[in-house]
């Protein structure tokens, strides 16, 4: 009896310690959305040919970007600012297709000595689908978006202007990056595309889940990434 006590007060004891550590993430998230409304004064964007998010006034640590992505990296080495942790995402198909361009993807995370994260590198691959503007007019609205803790949700809607509007992603290049979809519907008027990837060496297969939705004029209007419980949500508008 005493034994069955002990086994049930250690594993409430690891449920708390989980929920703790989802909430300190959860309220490190929140101070970095808080400074994404200063862009400047905490955030500095570059890098060529990748694209470089640093981070100016680090919040997020080293173990909240492992918890965040859902899975170890898949090597670390040296970096400029301490340590760098890669990740590789591969595209899951229902059927066999020729190979695309983004059938893999890269993600560099530069941590400094104080285990702060200080730096995301995108790789140049990636901006053949999503310009530097688009990622840039996005992260700047980022720091209104609506977020719903219980539901593990961000939603938010990015203005553009008619010129980085026209660098949205169309239906077109959806198909020639990225392949034939997984799913393909029309809701709504806009014409849904739904892919898959899964981390590179993660035996946990955690899903990501990207829907596009595209209007009558081929242009996306919405991205929506579920990446394992947890959903980011941008809606695009004219300005």
């Amino acid at each position: 009896m005493r034994r069955r006590a002990l086994r049930i007060a250690a594993v409430g004891a690891g449920i708390a310690g989980l929920f703790l550590l989802s909430g300190c993430v959860y309220l490190r998230l929140l101070k970095t959305k808080n400074q994404l409304r200063d862009f400047d004064a905490h955030f500095e964007l570059g890098g060529r040919p990748s694209w470089d998010l640093d981070f100016k006034t680090p919040v997020l640590n080293a173990k909240d970007v492992v918890f965040l992505i859902g899975a170890d990296p898949l090597s670390t080495g040296p970096g400029p600012f301490g340590e760098v942790y890669d990740y590789s995402f591969e595209i899951v198909r229902s059927t066999p297709q020729a190979s695309t361009v983004l059938d893999k993807l890269s993600l560099r995370v530069h941590v400094d000595d104080e285990g702060k994260l200080r730096r995301i590198e995108v790789p140049e691959t990636f901006l053949l689908y999503f310009s530097r503007h688009v990622l840039e007019a996005t992260l700047r609205k980022a720091g209104d978006a609506e977020v719903w803790q219980a539901r593990k949700m961000a939603r938010v809607t990015v203005p553009l202007s008619k010129e980085v509007e026209a660098e949205l992603p169309s239906l077109r290049r959806t198909r020639l990056l990225l392949g034939e979809p997984l799913d393909e519907k029309d809701i709504e008027g806009l014409r849904v595309l739904a892919y898959r990837y899964r981390i590179a060496g993660d035996p946990t297969g955690v899903p990501i889940i990207a829907r596009f939705r595209f209007g009558p004029d081929g242009l996306m209007r919405r991205a929506a990434v579920t990446w394992g419980a947890s959903t980011a949500d941008a809606t695009f508008v004219s300005q």
